[in-house]
């Protein structure tokens, strides 16, 4: 494991919670993947290497990896412990953790599917995305994250990077930037720089001038795209699921 470069002015204080699909990767199913593409699967048996354009099979997942991850993480691992919280399962999650920061500072946890919350409707079912059945998952920092003085997790030094603003509605916008979704099918995936060029840049920022106020900070400076409010579609489709439902 390589050891994590600190800070030498500013005291270790930050919590970064990193999501996976659209934010470090972008992950299709495995069994979508063309048989030409699937084929390349070949080209990682010869050594490592991490790809925007040629996916890497990891567990049942395709992994194609926002460009720059490996410099993002060992850089912003050098001031802010990194979580990773995914609404993947949390075996798969941890699969694709062990790919993305090999031969990197891992996180000091990872929370997967089983660590957000659903919205029951229908007899039981999940709330699902308009004209989809994929489930919408929430990100709920005050009951998975927020556990009182002993959790490592507090508002004032956490903040969650995530390209899924439904799916926190329900924590302080302070709490949490998101970014434009990363898709390996958009045209020039292969020269983003985002993560590094922006993204971490920020996280420095917020390292050493807000200390102890993420959200004042956060609110001040928001990276991104901005969070969901009230008469956005998504909003109201999880607002008034919740309701009639509890979480």
């Amino acid at each position: 494991m390589v050891a994590a470069i600190e800070s030498p002015n500013v005291p270790r204080w930050l919590n970064v919670i990193l999501d996976l699909n659209g934010v470090l990767c972008s992950c299709v199913q495995k069994n979508t993947v063309t048989r030409q593409r699937s084929k390349e699967k070949l080209f990682y048996k010869r050594g490592f290497c991490h790809s925007a354009t040629i996916p890497t099979f990891v567990g049942p997942k395709a992994i194609y990896v926002h460009p720059g991850v490996a410099e993002f993480v060992k850089r912003v691992s050098g001031f802010a412990d990194i979580t990773v919280w995914s609404s993947m399962m949390q075996s798969n999650a941890s699969q694709v953790v062990d790919f993305l920061f090999h031969r990197n500072v891992k996180p000091v946890a990872i929370y997967g599917q089983e660590s957000c919350d659903t919205i029951q409707v229908n007899n039981g079912e999940e709330l699902k995305y308009p004209k989809s059945d994929k489930s919408i998952f929430l990100k709920t920092m005050s009951s998975h994250l927020f556990l009182g003085q002993a959790s490592r997790y507090k508002e004032n030094n956490t903040i969650l990077i995530d390209d899924s603003p439904e799916k926190s509605v329900l924590n302080n916008t302070g709490n949490a930037v998101f970014l434009k979704s990363w898709k390996h099918t958009v045209k020039n995936c292969s020269s983003d720089k985002y993560l590094c060029t922006e993204v971490a840049p920020w996280l420095e920022r917020l390292h050493t001038e807000g200390r102890g106020e993420v959200a004042q900070f956060v609110n001040k400076n928001r990276l991104g795209v901005n969070p969901l409010v009230p008469g956005d579609t998504l909003y109201e489709l999880v607002v008034n699921g919740l309701k009639n439902n509890t979480v």
